[in-house]
């Protein structure tokens, strides 16, 4: 233990501290003496390597997006973005995990376009164009996986065909719910496509195989939703087509003409065929066992004389008017139900099948 000389403050006497303690007292006059320290105070900076670190957190996040755990890959690439916020292929990283945590109902689309800007905006000017295109290529396969999806559910239409038997608008409204938000999600898709220059499209040929792909599964969104129209004999409003023809003609934007030329147009302005409005009214869709009977009726019986064609162009001129003013009231179904319901069992005891049935002159029973 060491000793420091210092004076009495206030008798001038001599006395020791010991050199540890900030304080002592005057072995004369008994007065408090405090020890002075002399302060030395760096003012450079000290710079602390973190390269180890972040090339580590870096690994961790790749391995998380490839596992597709999105939530691990988050924590990771923020650790390296608080140590680094300008980090550029920590930023590239951040957008892929936003598409593991997006949900059917929201892309996240404003997150994923601020995490790739911020990865093209810290880029040196060596990696600036490599990361550009990888967002960019990023955003086709994020549009292509929304649509993808879309795809699926309005092809799947099982559960309106097992609700066959109540009333059509009843089927319309419980349907109409799902055509919303995947016909909704194909906006979405189109966001992240349009967020390409149209020139970098036309400029990059490695593009335009990717584009022309996300031009046509967007026509095959549109077939299926018209498809499920007919389930219950339901059409698009001239309206709702000249829409989809728009639409498509901006996710074709960039393509040679060459390539928009081998794009056909008909998925996206194909409109439902017309089935036997007033049975589909009652039983509430197209497919069922008892229009399936009164359809091969109509081809098979019908179709075959002057005046049972004069029948059907007469039926199809006037049904669809009455079924959309009466369709949705119990007095029309409760009317016709029974009428029905008779004339379906004498034609299947005359052999009218009531199975599965394509129309046979389908193209003749457009409204």
């Amino acid at each position: 233990m060491g000793l420091v000389a210092v004076k009495c403050p206030q008798c001038g006497a001599d006395a020791q501290l010991d050199e540890f303690r900030e304080f002592g007292f005057c072995n004369y006059c008994g007065t408090k003496i405090m020890q002075d320290k002399i302060v030395v105070e760096h003012t450079g900076s000290v710079k602390v390597d973190n390269t180890e670190s972040l090339k580590n957190y870096l690994s961790m996040a790749e391995n998380a997006i490839k596992a597709s755990n999105g939530k691990e890959a988050q924590e990771y690439v923020n650790k390296v973005l608080e140590i680094n916020p300008e980090s550029s292929y920590a930023w590239l990283l951040k957008m892929k995990t936003v598409a593991l945590t997006a949900t059917v109902g929201d892309s996240k689309f404003t997150e994923t376009v601020s995490y790739a800007n911020n990865a093209i905006k810290y880029a040196s000017e060596d990696e600036k164009e490599e990361i550009t295109h990888e967002v960019y290529l990023n955003y086709l396969d994020r549009a292509t996986t929304i649509l993808l999806i879309s795809l699926s559910k309005l092809k799947d239409t099982a559960q309106i065909k097992s609700l066959a038997g109540i009333s059509v608008n009843g089927v319309v409204q419980g349907d109409e719910v799902t055509r919303t938000l995947y016909l909704g999600n194909t906006n979405q898709a189109l966001l992240f496509k349009t967020m390409i220059p149209v020139e970098y499209i036309e400029s990059h040929e490695d593009m335009h195989e990717k584009v022309a792909q996300l031009a046509e599964l967007y026509g095959s969104v549109c077939e299926a939703d018209v498809k499920r129209l007919e389930i219950y004999g339901r059409k698009l409003t001239d309206e709702a087509i000249n829409s989809r023809q728009k639409k498509l003609d901006l996710f074709m934007k960039g393509l040679p003409e060459s390539t928009v030329n081998n794009i056909s147009y008909d998925k996206v302005s194909t409109n439902s065929k017309s089935g036997c409005y007033v049975a589909t009214a009652v039983y509430g869709s197209y497919d069922c066992p008892e229009v399936w009977t009164l359809r091969r009726y109509r081809d098979y019986s019908l179709a075959l004389t002057w005046y049972g064609r004069l029948f059907i162009t007469l039926y199809y001129a006037i049904s669809p008017t009455i079924v959309k003013w009466f369709g949705h009231t119990q007095w029309f179904n409760k009317m016709w139900k029974g009428k029905l319901d008779r004339m379906v069992k004498k034609l299947q005891s005359l052999g009218y099948e009531d199975t599965p049935y394509n129309d046979k002159y389908r193209e003749k029973y457009r409204e």
